[in-house]
């Protein structure tokens, strides 16, 4: 996958999320309520990168949204034999294009 191309998926996901914690902050649970928005966005998500990525490379994707926060959490580094990976998108995209694409 081209870095733009996986720029914007990741940005769109973003964006996606923003808006429904937003809206829940307004009362309205798109997480864990009747309509659950947030989990068809990540399983839409999910499936668009497993087109491309092996299920280690997607798990570094969710580490990445999830437990770093889109690589802005302070303190939440990975590493790999001493060098940081996974520390923006382009640094993502890097590691999981040489490490965890499905090679057809």
């Amino acid at each position: 996958m081209k870095l733009k191309d996986f720029k914007k998926i990741v940005n769109t996901h973003k964006s996606g999320m923003a808006m429904i914690s937003e809206l829940y902050d307004l009362g309205f649970d798109l997480m864990e309520g009747k309509f659950q928005l947030s989990s068809i966005i990540d399983k839409q998500f999910d499936m668009s990168l497993s087109l491309v990525y092996t299920d280690t490379g997607i798990d570094w994707v969710t580490w990445f949204i999830y437990d770093s926060d889109y690589g802005t959490k302070q303190g939440i580094t990975a590493s790999d034999t001493g060098k940081a990976i996974c520390y923006s998108v382009k640094s993502l995209w890097e590691y999981i294009e040489k490490h965890h694409t499905i090679c057809e």
